[in-house]
């Protein structure tokens, strides 16, 4: 059965330029090359507790760099999570990937791994309305609407890294989240292009 089951007539919103003092993050799951590669980013008012997807991509056998690029175009003052689980054969090995992308100029930290708890913060606030995505972030909704599990119960673990990087946005990347002053309250700080904040990349 459907893992989000919400009408994506419910969370579908019309891109605008994100405020200058709403804090943000992203949420990346990575394979460092071997497969799929993916991102979010996420925007939040604190006024009224609404998260915003704002921003996604997801991209096959591309070497780390192209994906570092790809996340500092977007803002490198924004901080994020990413989760290398799916290359890693020890704790070790998702270590070593996460450090070489904080080398390469990232403020990211793994993730928090709690699947099931996790799909539940995201479906509560998806089922009260405070959670939102970007129409242009098409490749997202193509995940969304696959998101599943099998007979058993469990999540069907294909086409769902964009659902991972979701996840990881709400549950870990939003303890992270600030402005590019490096805070989280208001301040009259410059924000991206909103163009260019609205391209999704995939190959």
């Amino acid at each position: 059965g459907t893992i989000y089951p919400i009408p994506e007539s419910e969370i579908r919103v019309t891109p605008f330029e994100i405020p200058a003092h709403w804090p943000r993050c992203w949420s990346a799951d990575t394979d460092a090359g071997v497969g799929w590669t993916a991102c979010v980013w996420y925007a939040e008012d604190r006024e009224t507790s609404v998260g915003y997807i704002y921003d996604c991509f997801k991209r096959s056998h591309a070497e780390p760099a192209v994906h570092v690029e790809a996340i500092k175009a977007r803002g490198v003052w924004i901080p994020g999570v990413a989760d290398a689980a799916g290359l890693a054969v020890t704790a070790r090995d998702s270590e070593q990937v996460i450090s070489l992308w904080k080398r390469s100029g990232l403020d990211v930290v793994l993730p928090t791994k709690a699947v099931e708890a996790g799909i539940q913060v995201v479906w509560e606030r998806l089922s009260a309305g405070r959670l939102k995505v970007f129409s242009n972030c098409s490749t997202f909704f193509e995940e969304f609407r696959l998101y599943r599990r099998d007979d058993k119960g469990r999540v069907v673990k294909k086409d769902d890294h964009l659902m991972d990087c979701l996840r990881g946005a709400v549950t870990s990347g939003r303890e992270r989240m600030k402005t590019q002053s490096g805070r989280t309250g208001e301040g009259p700080i410059p924000t991206m292009d909103p163009a260019s904040a609205a391209v999704n990349w995939m190959q």
